[in-house]
């Protein structure tokens, strides 16, 4: 481990030191003291030094506070740092809820933020790395295009890139000109305007033939210098070995350099200045993490090229759990360890708010338990008990529960009747997601046979035509695919019953399906009723454990509560 000595010149012009992943020195600290942060911090020795590399820092300074322990023990450039981080630190908690804060304005902003969105905004500019990981329909849109509009009314030209996922580019555009006077582009239609977007996909590479395709907007981009990076929905970077990872983080480490600050807004009277460094790197998601690494990509640029490795980060704060497959012995990620440790990095540079801070949208959740008969029953375990691989086994055991057909059973589906009786007594507007395609277009065929006017929203359907119908016109219910409508369309506020057919594997998947209902912008005189479809003693009660285990973990981690709770 190499010893990191920092210059003073270094803490006044680097905005990211925050004294994270990195080797410090303390002097002859007591050793009652280093038993202490020995469970936080990876301690080396070194004469009568202790080299500390930091894996939370607020709770080590949690207990140096604790101790006594005086500035004597740190280098003056260590304290500096320190000081400054605490107050980062401060400010963010003031953004989280927007006390005190009055926002300056954007002259041409064509709209109004909340007080609550007030907040979100100076966080984005208060760092040149943040996220911005408030639930969905808490307007991270339009605080990112706020943020965007303040940079430009004070900077003049500012050149921004969104890379989001294809269905949610019409909405960025929409949104840009809707807010504020800008031009807008998609990066086929040219990369001159003061936005441009582009949707991941179109920044890596294909294979076509067994040829491989490089992609030309990729090296476009790379050649073009941008003052802001917008990147939505960030859970689809969060493996850093996948090819959109790659050319999204290649694109934003080619850029940097220097630029004035201006004022932001004011914190009871006192002047909040933004951060001074270019590029600004902004990453939204309303999704929670599923395990550490997902986390890992956005901590490592927040932090600096001085943050851990993913190595010693992932047995950090990863549990795994050893099992055989197929006689070999494998690690599986199971979960968080070091839980506290893990939200102190994440809110030193992020923030997430609940929705209900800006809208409280009432909703009822009920599950609703069905029961195999004996035949059923006997028939599902057969059925099950022919496949041997235990993925394919699970999969299998859902399909059936779904629906006995697909599977080749002659059964009738008890879900699907149980969804007729739900559907036909509801006044408004229903939802059914499932994970699976197949499920959906047989449940939309029945429901069609039965009299009730139904669509499927999948791979293959048109999200224009489908949000005319369901929005607009006599369809009633809307079947989808959770990986087809969870992400990018915002037609689903209209319905005020969601029924689940299963739940998914995903975490992310589950919330952000039902965020799509629990839209701040909804008629909240309409309670949203979501009703869970589970048959006992069926794998579907594997997929409720698995949820609310995701469910406890991410509340642990993004919002600091306690694992168990509710």
């Amino acid at each position: 481990m190499k010893l990191r000595m920092l210059e003073d010149t270094d803490i006044e012009k680097r905005i990211e030191i925050d004294l994270v992943g990195s080797d410090y020195v303390f002097k002859n600290l007591p050793d009652d003291v280093i038993r202490k942060i020995d469970g936080i911090c990876s301690l080396r020795f070194w004469g009568n030094n202790v080299l500390v590399k930091w894996f939370d820092v607020l709770s080590l300074l949690k207990i140096l506070k604790e101790q006594g322990i005086s500035d004597s023990y740190m280098s003056n450039e260590v304290s500096l740092s320190i000081n400054k981080m605490i107050n980062r630190k401060n400010l963010l908690n003031k953004c989280f809820s927007a006390d005190g804060i009055e926002l300056e304005k954007v002259n041409d902003f064509k709209g109004s933020l909340y007080k609550v969105q007030e907040g979100g905004v100076v966080g984005l500019l208060s760092r040149r790395v943040f996220g911005l990981f408030d639930e969905m329909g808490m307007g991270k849109t339009v605080q990112a295009i706020y943020a965007y509009g303040l940079l430009k009314q004070n900077l003049g030209k500012v050149k921004c890139l969104v890379t989001c996922p294809k269905s949610v580019r019409f909405e960025w555009r929409e949104s840009f000109r809707r807010f504020l006077d800008v031009n807008v582009s998609f990066v086929e239609e040219g990369i001159d305007s003061d936005v441009v977007i582009a949707y991941y996909d179109q920044l890596i590479d294909r294979k076509v033939g067994g040829v491989e395709y490089r992609s030309k907007y990729y090296d476009i981009l790379l050649d073009k210098d941008f003052d802001v990076f917008i990147i939505d929905e960030c859970h689809f970077v969060k493996n850093l070995k996948a090819k959109r990872s790659k050319s999204v983080f290649d694109i934003i480490k080619k850029r940097g350099y220097d630029r004035e600050s201006f004022v932001v807004g004011r914190l009871n009277g006192s002047l909040i200045y933004s951060n001074s460094y270019f590029p600004f790197i902004w990453f939204l998601s309303g999704t929670p993490l599923e395990f550490p690494r997902d986390i890992y990509g956005f901590l490592r640029l927040g932090f600096g090229k001085n943050f851990i490795s993913f190595k010693d980060f992932d047995s950090f704060f990863t549990l795994y759990e050893k099992k055989y497959f197929y006689g070999r012995k494998v690690h599986i990620p199971i979960g968080f360890k070091n839980e506290e440790a893990l939200f102190n990095l994440i809110s030193l540079i992020s923030l997430r708010r609940k929705r209900d801070m800006l809208v409280d949208i009432p909703s009822v959740e009920r599950e609703l338990i069905i029961d195999f008969d004996n035949s059923i029953r006997k028939e599902y375990e057969w059925i099950i008990s022919q496949v041997d691989h235990p993925l394919a086994r699970v999969i299998k055991g859902i399909e059936f529960c779904n629906n006995p057909e697909l599977v080749g059973s002659r059964f009738d589906s008890v879900k699907f009747g149980a969804i007729y009786d739900l559907v036909s007594s509801a006044d408004e507007k229903v939802i059914i997601w499932s994970m699976f395609k197949k499920s959906v277009n047989l449940l939309v065929d029945y429901l069609n046979k039965k009299g009730i006017l139904s669509i499927s929203f999948t791979g293959d359907s048109d999200v224009d035509e489908v949000s005319k119908r369901f929005m607009s016109g006599d369809v009633k219910v809307l079947v989808s695919t959770i990986s087809k409508g969870a992400f990018g369309v915002n037609f689903m506020k209209v319905a005020s019953l969601v029924i689940y057919l299963e739940r998914p594997f995903s975490y992310t998947y589950f919330v952000q399906s039902r965020d799509r209902v629990m839209r701040a912008d909804r008629d909240i005189s309409r309670p949203v009723l979501f009703i869970y479809l589970r048959v006992r003693n069926t794998y579907d009660d594997l997929l409720l454990k698995v949820i609310e285990k995701k469910s406890n973990l991410s509340r642990v981690v993004l919002e600091g509560g306690q694992e168990g709770t509710k």
